[in-house]
């Protein structure tokens, strides 16, 4: 699951067409990157990971430059070891020239919906 969430997320950012000059917040990502031991092996292991990587350097420097990271990406804890929920989030990109209203902003709304049936881990 781990690796189907890091290329979920690598798949829409190259997507310009739905998100915008390549927002996607994943902090999964990061912590592939970050980390020498992805994927981890269960969700306790997967939560020790999260733990270290929140109290990384990495983390501090990608909060600064970044301010909304946090906000954008993160997990719910489910005890001391375990994870309730994980989140991430993607900049939608939608044309000014698109008109308001529920007719022209299907277009793109059944975009996602398609995103949604292809992910490969729950979306």
């Amino acid at each position: 699951m781990q690796e189907s969430l890091v290329r979920d997320c690598d798949d829409l950012q190259k997507d310009a067409v739905l998100v915008y000059n390549k927002q996607v917040y994943c902090m999964l990502n990061d912590i592939k990157k970050w980390s020498g031991e992805f994927p981890y092996v269960g969700s306790k292991e997967l939560r020790k990971g999260i733990d270290e990587f929140l109290r990384s350097d990495t983390y501090a420097a990608k909060v600064l430059k970044e301010p909304l990271y946090a906000r954008n990406t993160g997990f719910v804890p489910d005890g001391d070891d375990g994870i309730h929920n994980y989140w991430v989030t993607y900049n939608a990109t939608i044309p000014k020239e698109a008109s308001s209203g529920p007719r022209s902003l299907k277009v793109w709304q059944t975009k996602w919906e398609e995103v949604r049936t292809e992910c490969a881990a729950p979306c």
